[in-house]
């Protein structure tokens, strides 16, 4: 009897996120996103003009 296969997004903790409201699934897991974000982001207070301007990586 083959067993049954599950796709790579159903087992992530993030799969359904879009549903969920964008939210992780896995607590631990996203306090560790919410870490490494916090000291990894460069934040810029921008003009509507000055946002237009920038270049988009």
């Amino acid at each position: 009897m083959r067993s049954a296969r599950v796709s790579r997004a159903s087992r992530s903790p993030t799969a359904q996120s879009a549903a969920s409201g964008g939210r992780l699934a896995d607590r631990q897991l996203a306090e560790q996103w919410r870490e490494y974000h916090q000291e990894h982001a460069v934040l810029a207070l921008l003009s509507s003009q000055e946002n237009l301007r920038r270049p988009r990586r």
